[in-house]
């Protein structure tokens, strides 16, 4: 796998080049990290069906950290379709919306716990910059894998 950084435009953005594998012998894992329901899908649904019809061997695990009742029926439904045919570890948890930040010991415990489970090639998560607290919490988790 290949990550190549390229200036942009503007001074402070980045494009980012990823060129990956295409042979049936390299599985590539791909962690999704989601806030609530359909952040991974509208932040990254296209990349993901993109990717998912160009390497043979994607795998996904899909982590979706505010996941109750109704919402959790529609990230489960979302989840199939953005992976179905693939490999795949769905984890749904039920935090509190809106309220990531004040269970921040919890979060991070589940991510130290998943980062002895889970070795991905390319992780997708909610931008850094973003104005709602939960999408910054789980950008900012993503740190423990680096």
């Amino acid at each position: 796998m290949c990550v190549e950084e390229r200036p942009c435009c503007e001074a402070d953005r980045r494009v980012i080049k990823l060129s990956l594998s295409k042979k049936d012998i390299d599985p590539v894992t791909v962690l999704c990290l989601g806030a609530h329901a359909d952040d991974i899908e509208i932040g990254c649904g296209g990349t993901l069906l993109y990717l998912k019809s160009n390497l043979p061997r994607l795998r996904f695990h899909w982590v979706v950290l505010s996941a109750s009742g109704l919402r959790g029926q529609e990230a489960a439904k979302a989840t199939e379709l953005f992976t179905a045919g693939r490999d795949k570890e769905v984890v749904l948890k039920d935090y509190r919306d809106g309220f990531l930040p004040y269970n921040g010991g919890e979060v991070k415990d589940f991510f130290e716990q998943m980062k002895s489970q889970v070795n991905p090639d390319l992780i997708f998560t909610p931008w850094y910059g973003d104005a709602h607290q939960d999408h910054r919490l789980v950008s900012e988790a993503r740190l423990e894998y680096l």
